[in-house]
């Protein structure tokens, strides 16, 4: 349940194809499950920032990316992934809320 900013995969080069695709299908589920399971209560803050540290060092910083979490006031989570060396933005991924 994300909103991919990625809209025109045809102007990005092979690289940058290949992210936004290992985003969609690994890391994307992955942040959402961990995302779902905090709200239900069945892992707490720490399993959840546990958990989102381990995608972090296993998927993302190998790829040359970053994670930032954002808690909103309606409950959401939201996940912003970054190219370290542009800051292009690649996903954006909302999870929860009310």
């Amino acid at each position: 349940m994300g909103v991919d900013l990625d809209m025109n995969l045809s102007r990005n080069s092979p690289a940058e194809n290949f992210t936004s695709r290992a985003l969609s299908l690994t890391i994307r589920p992955a942040l959402s499950q961990i995302a779902k399971q905090r709200q239900e209560g069945t892992i707490d803050q720490e399993g959840f920032e546990s958990q989102v540290e381990q995608v972090k060092r296993e998927e993302l910083n190998p790829m040359g990316l970053s994670l930032l979490v954002r808690e909103l006031a309606d409950g959401r989570t939201r996940f912003l992934v970054k190219a370290d060396g542009t800051g292009a933005v690649y996903d954006l991924i909302d999870c929860g809320g009310n």
